[in-house]
């Protein structure tokens, strides 16, 4: 059974026009297309994967719809970080409770909203930014314990 589909031209269009409201993303990466799976999911896979029938899933999860708005992952955050314009850098000596699930107190000069989180050249997934307070949005299956 198939759980996925490749997006229409009017779903890609919609899709790019939040990245670009909510991330400053303006595109996706070059050899990439997007697919949905389940109901509020996206993924990027090649355009070969993409047209393999028989498949159960393709490519790699990017993001999530959520009342916050487009929420990246971790591997999203991977692929699409690099073309963002609302970036907050984590400071290495907060990277591991990142990393932990702990929110974070940031300063920013951004609006409030989904923003991606870095740590030099490390992409960590996003966080929703709000008056001083960057909130974790990796999932809890991915966080690491504390040591």
């Amino acid at each position: 059974m198939r759980v996925w589909r490749r997006a229409s031209e009017e779903e890609v269009e919609r899709f790019l026009a939040r990245l670009e409201r909510e991330y400053g993303i303006s595109g996706l990466p070059e050899g990439w297309v997007l697919v949905i799976s389940g109901r509020r999911r996206f993924r990027l896979a090649t355009p070969e994967a993409a047209s393999l029938d028989p498949a159960r899933q393709v490519g790699v999860y990017i993001a999530k719809e959520t009342p916050f708005g487009l929420i990246l992952s971790v591997e999203g955050s991977q692929m699409l970080g690099p073309l963002a314009s609302r970036v907050i850098e984590v400071p290495e000596r907060d990277l591991e409770r990142w990393m932990a699930g702990e929110d974070l107190e940031v300063r920013a000069d951004l609006g409030p909203g989904p923003v991606v989180v870095r740590c030099g050249s490390l992409y960590l997934g996003s966080g929703v930014y709000s008056r001083g307070r960057l909130r974790n949005m990796v999932p809890s299956a991915r966080r690491l314990p504390l040591l």
